[in-house]
């Protein structure tokens, strides 16, 4: 007998999951308004990453970054951070 596969509803693209687990100590010593989270999907000619505070609220949207000279030393520049999402 056949078993039908199971289908999973969509995935939105700028979701963040909540935490399941502990808070490390440090955080927890410090405030967790001090932390943030950055989210990278790599690929050969350019990654798409994203920036969320502690909370889950995004910051900087989905940016892609090329993987080449001047636009990596851009990205690590203060202030050169831009939002394309």
């Amino acid at each position: 007998m056949a078993t039908k596969a199971l289908r999973r509803p969509a995935r939105r693209p700028h979701e963040i999951h909540k935490p399941n687990g502990s808070v490390h100590p440090r955080v927890q010593k410090v405030g967790p308004d001090h932390f943030g989270i950055i989210a990278v999907d790599c690929a050969k000619a350019r990654s798409k990453w994203m920036f969320a505070d502690f909370y889950g609220n995004v910051i900087i949207g989905s940016t892609e970054l090329d993987h080449t000279k001047p636009a990596l030393k851009a990205a690590s520049e203060p202030g050169r951070l831009r939002d394309n999402g």
